[in-house]
């Protein structure tokens, strides 16, 4: 512990690998790194926390399992509040989320995530969820279903998350392109300037909005137009804007 010239805690520094063990509503969190450290405002609050080397999180609920990892990460809080503003992490970061039978898995070199606050003062990080997550660099996601397996990929991806913490829309940005492997059929690949998926209450894509210099390809077939939108339920895609198919 470093204290100032009025013997309050500033700096808070632990070495040895250590670990945060946390219960959030009906799930259990573990974070562990080589080290942390905390910047405590003169009032007694965290200001910031940062974390480096080999960081690894888990989070354990009835529905699913979490996974993250990245070579460091740095937590702003909110003032006075003991909860998280946001996190920004660098250096091999991946984040994998597993329900039912269902995966994401995240692959980017710098990642920030930006985290509600609560209603209340007082009120316990339970109360916060995820609002936003954006890469920093480009990445790539990969998505297993028991029906298909989709891979995006992009300079830039923005997820917007609900209250309910479940994934409501996903922005890709520059260079998108987007496969998608169904069983016993060609893969499909299109690629755009710019993505807008949604996505359904069970984690699953229902529909994909791209445009910009729209390339579709399935085996010897292939189409080009200004945009173009698929519909998961239905498996049709429709191209508008001087469309042209081969």
């Amino acid at each position: 512990l470093e204290l100032d010239a009025q013997y309050h805690v500033q700096r808070a520094v632990a070495d040895g690998h250590p670990q945060i063990r946390a219960t959030e509503g009906n799930g259990k969190v573990v974070v562990s790194a080589s080290r942390f450290e905390g910047l405590l405002n003169p009032a007694g609050w965290i200001e910031r926390v940062m974390a480096d080397g080999g960081i690894t999180g888990n989070r354990q609920t009835a529905t699913g399992t979490d996974h993250f990892s990245a070579a460091r990460a740095e937590f702003a809080m909110l003032p006075q509040r003991n909860l998280i503003k946001d996190m920004t992490a660098t250096g091999g970061v991946t984040a994998e989320t597993q329900q039912g039978g269902d995966s994401h898995h995240l692959k980017t070199d710098a990642l920030r995530i930006t985290f509600s606050g609560s209603a209340q003062p007082g009120q316990s990080a339970d109360k916060q969820h995820i609002e936003s997550a954006e890469t920093l660099a480009p990445a790539t996601i990969e998505s297993l279903t028991s029906t298909d397996t989709t891979t995006l990929h992009a300079k830039k991806i923005v997820a917007q998350l609900g209250p309910n913490g479940h994934l409501d829309k996903l922005l890709g940005h520059g260079n998108v392109e987007v496969s998608r492997q169904v069983p016993k059929t060609a893969p499909q690949v299109i690629s755009a300037a710019e993505l807008a998926a949604t996505f359904g209450a069970h984690g699953q894509w229902e529909t994909l909005d791209e445009s910009g210099d729209v390339r579709f390809q399935q085996a010897d077939r292939q189409a080009t137009a200004a945009r173009a939108s698929i519909v998961r339920a239905t498996d049709i895609i429709t191209l508008d804007g001087s469309p042209v198919v081969s």
